[in-house]
């Protein structure tokens, strides 16, 4: 309720009071009797104090509403001085008001209102006691004058005296039996019946003599005595504000207490309508700053006019000042922004985090640009409001947008259609002065601003609502809808945008410089630019864009920017599920392939999906779910949404991820402090760009030349954010080849496979490597066998505990311990591992002693235990299934869970580096190694899970595999003198010159984009970097989908499963297969 509905409803009340209540209250005690003498008194007493207190809240809430009314008429006719001084003494008053607790007017009235109630009470009773009294005086004074006039019974009476006369009948009916009884029967003393008839005729006979006393007293006669005793002096039967009849009713304690209350209760009022009143005061407020806004506008403009001397007549501007008034545009948005960067603070690194994603979103879709079957996927292309969020964050962060409604190019079109209507001397001494303050300008808004530079957009669109441009619904209108009503504030925001703009580029003219956005309303004051009504609901506008862009960040780190490519031509992968599906309904699948045709369909999303859960929306899995038999046959688990989207983008866990064996790329720096870096800048050269970094120390980094096919591409991967190059996962029919969506069908990618090759290459015909594998097989297949007999003795000694549901779904176990016992090459294996135990317990030959996650540890100790002191395999089993098993090992039922499945892959990771302020990293001139920046291994990797993980966390990943570190060093050195001695057509040489080009690019802008180089990084640059384009013509290398596609083709038709060889592409593949000693073609500048 506002306080003009307080005060009429109050005012209302005091009517009803005067006029109806109190009269007709009077009246009636005119002729009050005993019986309602205390209620018609009480009565009174509240309906006057309620009087008095209708008549002192309308009187006050009225003096407060006249006196804010009045306030700024009086004022609008003073000057602005006049203005300002009143807009300081009301806003003084509102804060005084606002800390007013509302509650203690509340609890003041309460206790007031509870002992004013308590004291009526009292009163009213004595004072009914008392004219009771005196009735009854008057009354026995006239009976001994005159006697009793005799008045006809009334109702009540009427019925005690029918009561009487039942009861005498009786008393007469026991009185005449005296003859036909003793004496004793009639006599009351000694007959109950009779002396209880008596008793009650006394009673009656009393209380009706009451009752004719009492309708004779002339209680109200009495009570006007005490009210008004003195009858010549005629008092008002119903004054204003309390008769004094009230106040002779009352004791001079209940007098002092009424006067206290009705006092307190103004300032009562005054606290519990603070609000209201503040509410009040604030609309007088902003009737005053609206006059001083006004007044301050139309000064500037004037100001403005005069130092442009504005003609009719407009003339052509030149491309000189189109570039001084479009910088002028980029530096007005920055005022704008610093004006309202106060109230985001708390989004300084969800803001962060936005202008990376933004700038991430923006390189992606220029390069999908160039690569007609790439799609750009991300938070920025799903549907809901967050969605819409982050569209308007990238077009927002982009100095590319069209229609020219933002603020920037707003201001740019006015500027500019002032320019071309003033006087030349005049903009050419505007231009002086401009470039002057240009020159002494602060540097671009930080990435973390882009909280503020939204917020401010969003402002911009509310003001457009006044304007009507076409496109004022368009940008932000999601944001700006339903912040603020399209009325008055968005007129004061339109206001405020015109008077930023005229205050800039007055300061530019007087002083030549930009000035601050938060200089006061009128000089010498504390009045900020915005009216506090606009200030608070620009509060409310940030509060909700802070949970906007904090709902945008949340889906951005859900659905990141990434890119993907369509199935290539030729492959059809959907027909390939659908044949799938009915080879298995027929069941003609072969049971060896059975576990792994759901693989034949995978894509790079279904092992590395760019946002979270999109592998469940790949044909694998559609397959996987639509048919029992894979279901059950994929390792018996869900898939791990949230792990595999974890796992996509950490470089550690991809390690030893048992489906990359490939080439990894994307490390992070191991240490070290990177320079801040304010701007990037290249040229262009015949070689290709050459890098210009400048550090805030103002010092200048160079690097390159670097050719830009690679840059393009580089920056395309660092964007996407998945570090797998390239791997050639196993899918039972052969090896498909996964490479980056960013490098498919292009020379690099082609380079990127090679790359993958070079381990097997120069390393796998030579002993050394057949010999340190053989040994981790051995060793497995001693755990195996030492597994199984374990296994077995348990089964033997709790088979009687255990359910026949648990013996049954453990059969399948059983049968396969059985075949590991039976097997003479896993025999052979074991006795080849007894005659050298110190082997065994040796951590670099072996994971078995070393991974504890997939190896269980109390096993492993046994088998080092029985090694040294078995001369045979049986002697070995027996020696496993006689030593102790820990009951608390046996009850967890890990014991069931089997040996672990792994096998060895080749692989190509990065090698370490440091930062430090020289950004050694990028600088391809220094010498690091013939390798650098890469290592190449061999490394061991599971498919089972770590099922003896002490804490299994959430993301179980093996972040440090078994990379064979008695045989590292020597990859690496045959992995080097391969690419110095090759002289094959597959240009080892050149295939490293590439990829080392492109690494620590991609190291380069991964940093950059994660906010390492500093908040001052201009992220646009690497996104104007993204549409550079190579001088020359690059050729189009089809990437192959299958590593040996004859090999795969091969499988299946001896499978009678070739129907899916056209589907899985690779007849595509065999069509346009390319020998795999043929070279890739070169990468031009």
């Amino acid at each position: 309720m506002s306080l003009l509905q307080a005060a009429v409803a109050s005012f209302g009340l005091y009517l009803l009071l005067q006029i109806a209540v109190i009269p007709k209250l009077h009246a009636r005690m005119l002729g009050a009797k005993a019986t309602n003498a205390f209620a018609l008194i009480a009565t009174m007493l509240v309906a006057e104090l309620a009087r008095a207190a209708t008549l002192i809240i309308t009187a006050s809430l009225g003096l407060i509403l006249g006196s804010l009314w009045l306030v700024p008429k009086i004022t609008s006719y003073g000057s602005q001085k006049h203005w300002a001084q009143t807009f300081e003494f009301l806003r003084h008053i509102r804060e005084q008001i606002e800390h007013i607790d509302k509650w203690w007017g509340i609890a003041t009235i309460g206790v007031l209102g509870l002992a004013l109630l308590i004291a009526g009470r009292h009163e009213a009773k004595r004072r009914a006691s008392d004219a009771i009294e005196a009735a009854f005086e008057k009354l026995k004074s006239d009976i001994e004058k005159t006697g009793l006039a005799p008045l006809p019974p009334t109702p009540e009476m009427r019925a005690l005296e029918i009561e009487i006369e039942k009861r005498r009948s009786r008393v007469a009916e026991i009185s005449s039996a005296t003859d036909q009884h003793s004496s004793a029967e009639t006599d009351s003393q000694q007959n109950s019946e009779l002396a209880k008839l008596n008793s009650e005729i006394e009673a009656l006979d009393n209380w009706h003599t009451h009752l004719d006393i009492t309708r004779r007293l002339d209680v109200g006669s009495a009570i006007a005595d005490i009210v008004q005793p003195q009858k010549k002096k005629s008092e008002k039967s119903h004054p204003w504000l309390l008769s004094a009849g009230f106040f002779k009713i009352i004791s001079f304690s209940s007098r002092a207490l009424t006067i206290a209350s009705l006092t307190l209760l103004i300032p009562a009022l005054v606290a519990i309508a603070s609000g209201e009143i503040s509410e009040a005061a604030q609309s007088a407020i902003v009737r005053i700053h609206d006059l001083i806004l006004k007044q301050t506008i139309k000064e500037a403009e004037d100001t403005w006019s005069r130092a442009l001397e504005l003609q009719s007549q407009k003339r052509e501007l030149t491309k000189a000042d189109d570039a001084l008034i479009d910088q002028l545009a980029g530096q007005f948005q920055a005022y704008v922004q610093q004006q309202n960067s106060g109230l985001m603070r708390g989004s300084i690194e969800v803001g962060r985090r936005l202008a990376q994603n933004a700038a991430r979103e923006r390189i992606l879709q220029n390069f999908a640009a160039s690569k007609p079957s790439t799609i750009v996927k991300g938070a920025a292309t799903q549907q809901g409001v967050e969605s819409e969020i982050a569209k308007e964050i990238v077009k927002t962060n982009s100095n590319e947008r069209l229609g020219g409604t933002n603020l920037r190019e707003q201001f740019k079109n006015e500027l500019t259609e002032q320019a071309k209507a003033a006087k030349p001397q005049a903009w050419e001494a505007f231009r002086a002065k401009a470039a002057q303050a240009l020159r002494s300008a602060r540097a671009p808004l930080e990435s973390s601003e882009i909280a503020s530079k939204l917020f401010a957009e969003a402002l911009n669109t509310l003001s457009q609502t006044v304007i009507n441009t076409d496109d004022a619904s368009k940008a932000l209108s999601h944001i700006a809808s339903g912040l603020g009503k399209p009325g008055d504030t968005a007129e004061r925001a339109n206001e405020l945008r015109k008077l930023n703009r005229d205050r800039f580029l007055n300061e530019i003219s007087a002083h030549s410089a930009f000035g601050s956005p938060h200089s006061p309303l009128v000089p010498g004051t504390n009045i900020a630019v915005q009216n506090p009504a606009l200030e608070e609901t620009i509060k409310r506008m940030a509060g909700r864009m802070e949970t906007q862009l904090a709902g945008a960040d949340r889906l951005w780190r859900d659905s990141p920017p990434t890119i993907e490519r369509f199935s290539g031509d030729g492959q059809d992968l959907n027909a390939a599920r659908q044949q799938i599906e009915k080879l298995m309904a027929s069941k003609s699948v072969p049971p060896n392939l059975a576990r792994e045709l759901p693989n034949s369909l995978a894509t790079y999303a279904d092992y590395f999906p760019g946002q979270i859960g999109e592998e469940t929306r790949t044909h694998r899995a559609k397959l996987i779910k639509s048919t029992p038999a894979f279901n059950a046959a994929v390792e018996g688990r869900a898939i791990a949404t949230a792990e595999n989207f974890a796992r996509a983008r950490s470089y550690g866990a991809l390690r030893g991820f048992a489906k990359v064996g490939g080439v990894l790329i994307g490390l992070k720096p191991n240490g070290g402090e990177a320079p801040i870096i304010i701007d990037l800048s290249w040229s262009e050269s015949d070689r290709g760009l050459q890098f210009a970094l400048r550090r805030a120390d103002q010092r200048i980094l160079s690097f390159g030349p670097f050719r830009a096919e690679i840059v393009r591409l580089a920056l395309a991967y660092a964007a996407d954010g998945r570090p797998v190059t390239v791997t050639l996962p196993a899918a039972g029919i052969g090896r498909g080849v996964l490479l980056h969506p960013a490098l498919v069908d292009t020379s690099l990618g082609c380079k990127a496979r090679h790359l993958d090759q070079f381990v097997d290459a120069f390393t796998s015909r030579s002993p050394e490597r057949t010999s340190a594998t053989q040994r981790v097989d051995q060793h497995l297949d001693t755990y195996r066998f030492a597994w199984a007999a374990q296994f077995q003795q348990i089964m033997a000694t709790t088979a009687d505990v255990l359910s026949k549901d648990e013996l049954q779904s453990l059969e399948p176990v059983k049968e396969f311990s059985t075949k590991v016992l039976s097997s003479e090459e896993i025999s052979k294996s074991v006795a080849t591992t007894i005659k050298s135990p110190k082997e065994w317990a040796d951590k670099r030959l072996s994971p078995v002693t070393l991974k504890t996650d997939y190896f269980e540890a109390g096993l492993v100790k046994t088998i080092s235990s029985c090694l040294g002191t078995s001369g045979s395999p049986a002697a070995f089993r027996q020696c496993v299934a006689m030593t102790p098993i820990d009951v608390a090992f046996i009850r967890s039922g890990k014991w069931t869970a089997g040996p672990p499945s792994l096998f060895s892959e080749s692989g190509v990771r990065e090698t370490n580096y440091v930062l430090d302020d020289q950004l050694s990293f990028l600088d391809l001139r220094s010498a690091k190694g013939a390798t650098w920046p890469f290592e190449f291994m061999l490394q061991v990797t599971f498919e089972t899970p770590r099922y003896f993980a002490e804490e299994r966390s959430t993301l179980s990943f093996d972040e440090t595999p078994f990379e064979y570190p008695n045989v590292k060093a020597w990859i690496s050195d045959r992995v080097s003198k391969g690419i110095a001695a090759d002289r094959s057509p597959l240009q080892t040489e050149k295939t490293m010159v590439d990829l080392r080009e492109f690494a620590v690019l991609q190291r380069f802008f991964r940093l950059a984009l994660d906010g390492t180089f500093g908040d001052g990084f201009p992220l646009d640059t690497l996104v104007r970097l993204s549409q550079i384009k190579s001088r020359a013509q690059q050729p189009v290398v089809r990437t192959p989908l299958w590593n040996s596609p004859d090999a795969t083709a091969k499988i299946l038709s001896q499978n009678q499963l070739a129907s899916l060889i056209e589907p899985l592409g690779l007849s595509r593949d065999m069509q346009f297969a390319t020998p795999q000693n043929e070279a890739c073609p070169d990468i031009q500048p």
